[in-house]
Formats: C-alpha cells, structure tokens, sequence
C-alpha cells in the first residue's frame, strides 16, 4: 500500500519505533500507529 510520505517529527518516530518493539509488530501491523506512519 503506497501511501504519501509525511515529514515525522523526532517525537512521532521515537513513539513508532517504541510500539513496534514493544508490540512485537512493525508499523504496518499496528493499526493506531498508521495514522502517524508513512510506511
């Protein structure tokens, strides 16, 4: 799924990458997280 690319800020990339670790899933699995995920 193609989506456009939205510049992150430090504080939405440090959120993403603690829930994925702590979920156990990537981005694209996490579905609150695809709100502020590009990928």
């Amino acid at each position: 799924m193609p989506r456009p690319r939205d510049p992150l800020t430090p504080r939405q990339t440090r959120l993403r990458i603690s829930f994925s670790r702590l979920r156990g899933t990537g981005p694209k699995k996490c579905g609150p997280l695809e709100k502020i995920s590009p990928f």
